[in-house]
């Protein structure tokens, strides 16, 4: 699923929304669209609300976040991100000026 999705991902350069909130991505898939990011530039809607990232799969996303720097809305409701996870979006969130 995600490894797939993250493969395509150099086709869509301008893709601006990736809606995925309900897919069973879990930390494997979030790995997988943080190593797709630096093909998808122009993203400014991630919509990953229940995917199971937990705080490892938030972490891999956050480090990607210099990649994603039009970000605007970032959605990861019911994830368990925990601590861990907020502390990584808080230290990615200097790359997101517009989230």
């Amino acid at each position: 699923g995600a490894q797939a999705l993250a493969a395509a991902a150099c086709h869509w350069p301008q893709i601006q929304t990736l809606m995925l909130s309900g897919n069973s991505l879990g930390p494997e898939g979030a790995h997988a669209l943080a190593s797709a990011a630096k093909h998808t530039p122009e993203l400014q809607k991630l919509l990953l609300d229940n995917c199971g990232l937990g705080h490892k799969g938030v972490a891999a996303l956050a480090a990607a976040g210099e990649q994603w720097a039009q970000l605007r809305v970032l959605e990861l409701a019911a994830n368990d991100i925990g601590i861990k996870g907020v502390t990584a979006l808080v230290q990615a969130s200097q790359h997101w000026q517009q989230l």
